[in-house]
């Protein structure tokens, strides 16, 4: 699970609007591992004597079993002819610093290559790079946290080729891609023994919050079974070795561990967020590129023959390879497909016509294509990330592919976002605000509080640069929990004076109606302000090895250091109520589903709300589509004595309804809770 990198993300069309991150700490140093002189002007370029391997760094930090890593010739049968490969030395450079900021382009190139990797092309196929497994696992053994105690062995058996890295003679993670049945299985974990991208240490979503996460394997937990048998992807031979399409392999580890990388025809690249390609800039002689940038310098450079539509002629078979990527993904990864009833994404996209498109030769059919493979799902988490063409320019626009069905579901969750935010706007002013931060509306009587919030915020921005964490009041400019906990303490101490006589606050109505998402880390200390124990229990399911995580969250407002009762404030209002409605989407949906099911005295007021179950993943497709997925890791309710769960994409069934046009009119809202309170 990659629970340093899964974002929970609300897409309107193909634009990212929000992220929601499911985080844990862990930091390490990022030292790099070579240093040399200028870059290389292109791939094939094979460095100089002062660049250093990736493959022998690896080597001398990590200890291989040699014996296992040469291919045996059992499996020879298994693989096709020998073919006919070109080698290059590929320079590594990492895109990012610890600190989760861009590397200045102006340093010196020592100070962000990370060295380089054999990679192999098939003759005339020049834009994919094949590799093999022993290369790949050095590439990711570059980043072992425990390097002398570690133990990374690749051996080969009739087809079947074997990763398996030990710690302390104990075997910690092991994958098996067998190429007869086209299939990946993995057991153990790599991410656990290889060091975060991001250095979360400092970020606000930890500090004054306790956790536990434990494992819970169901009756039914089970190995995953990755199958590639829907691609195209074929495994080569050269000198009796396997080579594997590096974006196969990339996509297969992908999910697996807290590095990715991306080759864009002259450099390959690490990266650490899905727009790092975008946006990262990077040096090549007197010119600072984005690799995205780089890669369409490459293409118009080396690719002179024109489409239908005048753009760079793609070849037939790089389109392949990227509709293998595309499938590969989605069929294993697509974490709705079941729930959508969906047994093979390849049939689903034939049947509405888009397969046969993302070989088109025109570059706007299939960049359509793939934007409309994304948009039909309408699952709101599920889209092109990056606005504009990709290098190839392979469009990102409307346009829609005949056959291909419509996500009205979208549109109608963005009309009615229009409508609601224009109420609420009204109501806000009525009251004396002009937005919705910081602001807090009573009812006349006093006894009711209103306070709204649209997501789940936290900030990496935590501390001073003295090293000491910022001020409370600071934080609550930036992150969710500082900002309930500053809030909730004015509401707490606020009096209305009735008659002459003060009246205390006995409800509090928390406007989750327009909430697109955020980090789960920061849901779990929200839900533990509202409990009366100090506690918040998550649950997700992975439905690749139907096993559970249960992350349990505790928080210490008053900076006591006890984490108890003391911090929350399900003990001082009588009743909570959470109003959501469909835009209520991800974290915004997750949310009142746990509010209302762990605690007896919040209520949820309005309509059902958006759904959102899936934790989400970043990828890129290797003709540099940047795309976000529904994941493979759901939000679920679970019950641990019958080892039974619920997902949540329904959304929450509400307490108490309120009409689309009552919405924030505190009489209508006053009304409902009347009468959820009398029937309690």
């Amino acid at each position: 699970m990659k629970a340093n990198r899964f974002v929970l993300l609300l897409l309107t069309g193909a634009l990212v609007v929000v992220g929601c991150a499911k985080n844990t700490s862990k930091s390490s140093s990022n030292e790099p591992i070579s240093s040399s002189n200028e870059p290389a002007s292109s791939s094939e370029e094979v460095s100089s004597s002062s660049e250093q391997s990736i493959l022998s760094s690896a080597e001398s930090s990590v200890s291989s079993d040699a014996s296992s890593s040469s291919s045996s010739s059992n499996s020879s049968s298994s693989l096709p002819p020998e073919t006919k490969l070109v080698d290059k030395e590929v320079k590594v450079y990492r895109l990012f610093n610890r600190d989760n900021t861009y590397l200045d382009p102006d340093l010196s190139e020592d100070k962000y290559i990370l060295g380089s990797i054999p990679m192999s092309f098939i003759e005339g196929q020049e834009f994919v790079p094949y590799i093999t497994l022993d290369n790949a696992s050095a590439l990711y053994g570059r980043f072992y946290l425990d390097k002398d105690k570690t133990k990374n062995a690749v051996s080969d058996s009739e087809g079947k080729y074997t990763w398996k890295i030990t710690n302390s003679d104990k075997e910690v993670f092991k994958s098996v891609i067998d190429i007869n049945e086209k299939t990946f299985t993995y057991s153990g974990s790599l991410e656990s023994y290889i060091e975060t991208k991001k250095d979360y240490s400092k970020h606000s979503i930890f500090l004054r919050t306790k956790s536990e996460t434990t494992t819970i394997n169901l009756p039914s937990t089970h190995e995953p079974l990755i199958s590639y048998a829907d691609t195209e992807f074929e495994v080569v031979k050269k000198d009796g070795k396997a080579y594997f399409p590096f974006s196969m392999i990339h996509t297969l580890y992908h999910e697996l561990v807290g590095h990715d990388f991306f080759y864009n025809y002259t450099y390959l690249y690490e990266y650490n967020d899905v727009d790092d390609i975008s946006k990262a800039g990077v040096t090549e002689g007197d010119k600072i590129y984005t690799p995205l940038e780089q890669m369409g310098e490459y293409i118009s450079e080396h690719v002179t023959e024109k489409d239908r539509g005048n753009k760079p002629l793609m070849p037939m078979y790089l389109r392949k390879h990227h509709r293998s990527e595309f499938t590969l993904m989605m069929n294993n990864y697509y974490g709705l497909k079941r729930t959508w009833g969906v047994k093979s994404m390849k049939e689903f996209y034939s049947v509405y016509g888009l397969y046969d498109k993302f070989i088109d030769d025109s570059a706007a059919v299939r960049g359509a294509a793939y934007s409309q493979a994304f948009f039909m799902l309408a699952d709101n988490h599920t889209g092109r990330t990056i606005l504009g063409d990709d290098p190839w320019i392979e469009s990102n626009g409307d346009a829609e592919i005949d056959g291909a069905i419509r996500a009205d579901k979208i549109n109608e969750r963005s009309l009615l976002s229009n409508a609601l935010t224009a109420q609420r706007e009204a109501f806000l002013k009525a009251n004396g605000f002009e937005e919705l931060r910081n602001s807090v509306v009573y009812s006349a009587d006093g006894k009711t509080a209103y306070l709204g919030f649209d997501g789940f915020e936290g900030t990496p921005k935590a501390y001073n640069s003295d090293g000491t964490v910022k001020s409370d009041d600071s934080l609550a400019n930036s992150d969710s929990y500082f900002y309930f906990v500053k809030h909730l303490e004015i509401i707490k101490n606020h009096e209305t004076i009735v008659e002459g006589a003060p009246v205390k606050v006995e409800r509090v109505i928390i406007d989750d109606s327009l909430n697109g998402g955020g980090y789960v880390a920061v849901m779990g200390r929200l839900l533990a302000l509202l409990s009366k124990d100090n506690n918040s229990t998550l649950y997700f399911l992975n439905d690749l090895t139907e096993s559970v995580t249960k992350q349990v969250y505790h928080v210490d407002t008053n900076k006591d250091g006890v984490y108890d009762g003391n911090d929350c404030y399900g003990n001082i209002f009588k009743n909570i109520y959470i109003l959501t409605s469909p835009v209520s989407f991800s974290c915004g949906n997750a949310f009142p589903i746990f509010a209302q099911k762990q605690y007896s005295n919040v209520h949820i007021i309005g309509t059902k709300s958006g759904g959102g179950e899936c934790v989400v993943g970043e990828n890129y497709l290797s003709n540099g589509m940047g795309f976000a997925h529904s994941s493979n890791e759901h939000i679920i309710v679970f019950d641990e004595t019958k080892q039974t769960y619920q997902g949540v994409e329904n959304g929450v069934i509400v307490d108490g309804t309120i009409k689309y046009n009552d919405y924030y009119n505190m009489d209508a809202m006053l009304k409902t809770i009347s009468t959820i309170e009398k029937q309690a």
